[in-house]
This record gives structure tokens, C-alpha cells and sequence, in this order.
């Protein structure tokens, strides 16, 4: 006997009917795949069917063209969205021991659900996870996890919270991300992802605000983790209060027509462990004035006051008070001029450009300390946030920019940018900028930072990507170099089709700065009609893992199978 519903097939050497819509079932297969000779299917000893509801069978087997490759004692499968456990994952990591992973979904209501997850490590502990999803009217989205482990062998309690809300009315809105760590090495031990082991910090923030299309009343808060140095020398942002000004016209009554104004204004609070804590005050008017056609000329003017009271964690009596005030200029001057040469367009773009601020914020200082080793160029000076970056400045800039379209629309654009700072006493002239674009027939990113008074790079962005309908191939190859900060990256990724259902795909990152392989993937992906499997072999600095995956039709994807080496 055979029957549908909901997307699965059903079939038993027995099945008794027990109610409406309620079967009991002996020997029982069940699958969801809808060719003529199912790809894959559930077999078990026994199942109990409600189509209305869910599928619970003991016993069970999963099996791909009729060959069993996985076993689980007990499996459920949802006709609709209802409470029960979801497919377990197994397998073994080095340093971690084997390991399971039993989830448990449960529905709240029609917009909200969650997810319990218990993960038992042999050689480590237990680990408990929650997930919390919903979605509420007024716009309003979240999904909160928090995931906690007592790890026995390190003797430390390991905690994570990850969470977003949205909300967004006419003007109201409301977005918060937290990454919470309590142990920066969590990550190091407990996953495979390459973005978190790379990344040097993690952000939480919180923003609420009033917006219109003229202006933005907000608050704002930061909080930082530094999951390189470990060190506590971050200023946390704790919090900000912000009212701007969109560019709004004025003075509409009098020649000056196209005059625009605009204001930042704001006040930030800044705590830290270690470093600088206080509170800075900042309020920036600006006005913007533009006029011409083919010419054109635009330029701004305003004042910047900014004022400060911070001091030391660690020497509370060590408080310091500054203020600055800056006049800022800005003006540019620019034209058009185009070229038809019969199927391709040349478009080129000149423009001279002047900036000037009286004085800025990069000589700022404090009570002498010395922060931890490697802490970037902070000796002597406080840096809160990308404020501070404001300096004292005096540049001309002249670029020329060039576009080269056809129908299609523009395959090629090139930049070339040179400033010269006159309130600097030397090296005055700026680094010259090349910036290069190619969309056809090969996808081309560069840009490159030389510095006239050294005869050196300074910084190289480039980034080449090919790719070749045959084997539906893609190579992608970039770098990313910064002397300033000793970054040099080089990284590639390689994917095209063995069959044409197999793919296959690389990912090699490496640190050339430190002279070693950051991370190596490979993944290989098979599609079928109804179903698909996943196979990633990942190698890090610190751990390397094998992970398989399998996406059923109607069913979901799930990571059946981890194995690898945890960073112990």
C-alpha cells in the first residue's frame, strides 16, 4: 500500500489503519523524493503515522539507493511544523573525543519557535544550547541563542550569546547584535569556522533611533572582544546620544539656492578595563554650496568643537580634560567629457579637490601607560574610535577617472589619484592611488598605494576572478597587503563541476606576513533531484576537521558526521 501526503510516499509490507488518518505501519519505508525509483528513502521496524501530523519510526535506517547508511534508533519526521527531535549529529574531534549532538524543536506558537540542543564531548563535558526565534508584528524579527559547556579538562566554564532584534516602524527603529564571549578562546576549541577564527575582534552593538528624512535622533552602544592580543585596551561605547541633520536646502528666498545644511552632534560615553574611560562631547555644523553644469563646482564649510574628559582605569585620579576646535573646508572642482567611438563609450572624469581642517584629533594624549605588547601604536595616545582619525590637514588632490562602456553597460574603469598635504613638514606629497576595474571577460579588482618619498607600496588590494562556462569553473585569486599594519594575505578559491552533479570547490588562505597557512577547504557537493550531500575537509592554523552534510528534499539539511582536531 502506497500514499502521499504532504510531499512524503509511504509504504509497509503491513500497514493497519487505527484512526482517521492514523496508521500503524511493519517494515515501513517512507521518503519524500518524487522520481519513479526514490533516491533515497527511511526504512525502520515499525511506524506510527498521523498525516496530519508527523511520522514516528523505530528502528530506522536511512538508506541511498536502497544501500543503508546510517541507523538511529529512533527518527521523526514533521508533516507540519510541529514539537519533537530533530536528526542527531555524531562524530569525533581530537582533543574534543566523540561526540553527539541531539536537538529538540519545539513550537511556541505560529510566529514563535525554539530550539534545545544538548552536545555530549567524551573527553570534555556537556554542552546546552537554546535557540529562541520570532517574528512579531510592527515589523519585529529576533532570533537569541545562548550556548554554555564546562569543560573538564580546561576547568573553565564556557559561555556564548548570539543574538539580533529588529524592529522597523515609519520612523521608529530599533536593531540589536550581540556577540557575548566570556572566554576569548572559545572559538579556538569548540568551532570550524574560518571568519571567526580570523577575525580579530567581536562586535556587539545596540542602536535606537527616530529618523525622517531630514533627521536622526539615536542611541548607540559598542562593545568590544579582542580575540587576538586578549587584552582589556579596548574603549567600549557605552553609550552614544546622537542627533543629525540630513542635508536640508535653505536660504530658498536668494540667489543661493542649491546652499544645503547639515549638523552632527553627539555624546559618547567610553569605559575599559585598562585603557581610557570618560566621555566626549561632539558637535559638527557643516553648509554645502554648489553651482554649474558642465563645470562643476561643490564645496562645504563648517566647524568641528569636540571636548573631552576622560583618564585612566587604572589611575582614577589621573583625569584629563581636552577640547578642539576645527575650521573644516572642502571643494571640488569637476567635469565630464565623453567620447563615442562607434560600440564602446570613453567616459573621462578630472577633478581637482581641496580639503583643509585647522587642526585635528591625532595628537591627543594622555597619562603616560604602557599597554600590552603588540597593542597597535597606542603608547601615549588614546584612540576611542574612528574619530580620532580626524587630523589637522591641508591637501590638494587631483584625479582623473576614466570609464569605458558598450551596450552592456561599463566593463572597465581606471583611477589615478595624487594629494599633496602642505601641513605636513615633510614628505608632503601623498601616496599615489591606482584603481583598476574590469568586469569583462574577466572580473578584475585592484588598487595600490605608493609612496612617492620611499619608492615603496604602502598598501595592495587586488582581487582576480575567472570564469569559464565549461565545468561551470570559477578562479578566484586576491592579496591584501598593508605595511603599516604588517598584513599581507593571499588567498584563492578554485570550484568547478567533476560531473554534472559533483562540484567540487577550494579555499586556501594564507599569512604571508607570518609566513603560514591560515586555512585550507575543500568542499564537495553532489545534487540530485531530491536530495544532496556535502563533504568539508578543513585545516587552520590551530585545528583541522572532515564534516559531511546531507540536504533531503522536504526534509532539511543536517551535519550527520564531524571529525577533526580541536586547537588544544
Amino acid at each position: 500500500m502506497v500514499f502521499k501526503k504532504d510531499g512524503y510516499f509511504v509504504k509497509g509490507e503491513t500497514i493497519i489503519k487505527r484512526g482517521e488518518n492514523i496508521y500503524y505501519a511493519e517494515k515501513s519505508s517512507f521518503t519524500s523524493c518524487d522520481t519513479p525509483i526514490p533516491a533515497w528513502c527511511f526504512k525502520s521496524d515499525t511506524a506510527d503515522i498521523d498525516t496530519n501530523d508527523k511520522i514516528v519510526a523505530k528502528g530506522v535506517t536511512f538508506n541511498v539507493n536502497d544501500t543503508p547508511i546510517l541507523y538511529t534508533p529512533v527518527f521523526q519526521a514533521g508533516l507540519q511544523r510541529k514539537t519533537g527531535f530533530l536528526m542527531p549529529t555524531y562524530g569525533y574531534k581530537k582533543g574534543l573525543g566523540t561526540y553527539v549532538n541531539v536537538p529538540f524543536y519545539y513550537v511556541i506558537s505560529e510566529n514563535r519557535d525554539m530550539t534545545a540542543v544538548v552536545d555530549t564531548y567524551t573527553k570534555r563535558g556537556i554542552g546546552e544550547g537554546l535557540e529562541y526565534r520570532y517574528i512579531e508584528k510592527d515589523n519585529i524579527t529576533g532570533s537569541w541563542f545562548i550556548y554554555h559547556i564546562s569543560d573538564r579538562v580546561l576547568k573553565e566554564d564556557f559561555l556564548q550569546v548570539r543574538g539580533e532584534h529588529k524592529q522597523f516602524l515609519e520612523n521608529f527603529y530599533t536593531n540589536f547584535n550581540v556577540h557575548y564571549l566570556n572566554n576569548e578562546n572559545y572559538y579556538k576549541y569548540f568551532t570550524p569556522s574560518i571568519q571567526l577564527n580570523v577575525s580579530r575582534f567581536l562586535q556587539s552593538t545596540g542602536d535606537v533611533g527616530y529618523a525622517t528624512d531630514k533627521a536622526r535622533a539615536y542611541m548607540l552602544s559598542e562593545y568590544w572582544v579582542d580575540l587576538k592580543y586578549y587584552t582589556r585596551n579596548v574603549s567600549e561605547k557605552l553609550p552614544e546620544i546622537g542627533f543629525t541633520v540630513h542635508p536640508t536646502e535653505f536660504l530658498q528666498s536668494t540667489p543661493l539656492r542649491t546652499s544645503l545644511f547639515a549638523m552632527e552632534t553627539s555624546v559618547s560615553n567610553f569605559i575599559s578595563e585598562q585603557s581610557v574611560k570618560g566621555r566626549r562631547y561632539d558637535f559638527y555644523p557643516k553648509v554645502f554650496y554648489s553651482f554649474g553644469d558642465n563645470l562643476r563646482f561643490t564645496q562645504s564649510a563648517g566647524v568641528r568643537s569636540t571636548f573631552y574628559d576622560v583618564y585612566l582605569t587604572r589611575e582614577p585620579d589621573s583625569e584629563n580634560s581636552y577640547k578642539n576646535t576645527a575650521l573644516t573646508y572642502s571643494g571640488s572642482l569637476d567635469t565630464t567629457l565623453v567620447k563615442n567611438y562607434g560600440y564602446i563609450t570613453h567616459v573621462f572624469q578630472p577633478s581637482l579637490s581641496y580639503n583643509y581642517a585647522s587642526s585635528g584629533l591625532d595628537n591627543l594624549t594622555t597619562v603616560t601607560y604602557t599597554p600590552a605588547s603588540n597593542w597597535l601604536n597606542t603608547v601615549n595616545k588614546f584612540t576611542l574610535d574612528s574619530t580620532e582619525y580626524f587630523r589637522r590637514t591641508s591637501t590638494a588632490e587631483l584625479s582623473l577617472m576614466n570609464y569605458l562602456r558598450d551596450e552592456r553597460g561599463t566593463f572597465l574603469y581606471a583611477k589615478l589619484s595624487e594629494g599633496y598635504d602642505t601641513s605636513l613638514v615633510t614628505n608632503r606629497l601623498q601616496p599615489l592611488m591606482f584603481q583598476l576595474g574590469l568586469a569583462r571577460p574577466l572580473e578584475v579588482k585592484a588598487e595600490a598605494l605608493y609612496d612617492l618619498n620611499t619608492d615603496k607600496f604602502e598598501g595592495i588590494n587586488s582581487e582576480v576572478t575567472f570564469k569559464f562556462k565549461p565545468f561551470n569553473t570559477i578562479l578566484n585569486f586576491a592579496e591584501r597587503y598593508n605595511k603599516e599594519m604588517n598584513i599581507m594575505y593571499l588567498t584563492n578559491v578554485v570550484g568547478f563541476n567533476i560531473t554534472s552533479k559533483l562540484r567540487a570547490q577550494t579555499m586556501t588562505w594564507y599569512d604571508a606576513s607570518l609566513n603560514r597557512l591560515g586555512y585550507f577547504g575543500l568542499k564537495l557537493t553532489y545534487t540530485q533531484q531530491c536530495w544532496g550531500t556535502g563533504l568539508l575537509f578543513s585545516q587552520s592554523s590551530n585545528q583541522f576537521g572532515v564534516y559531511l552534510t546531507v540536504e533531503l528534499k522536504g526534509v532539511g539539511k543536517y551535519e550527520i558526521l564531524g571529525s577533526g582536531q580541536s586547537g588544544m
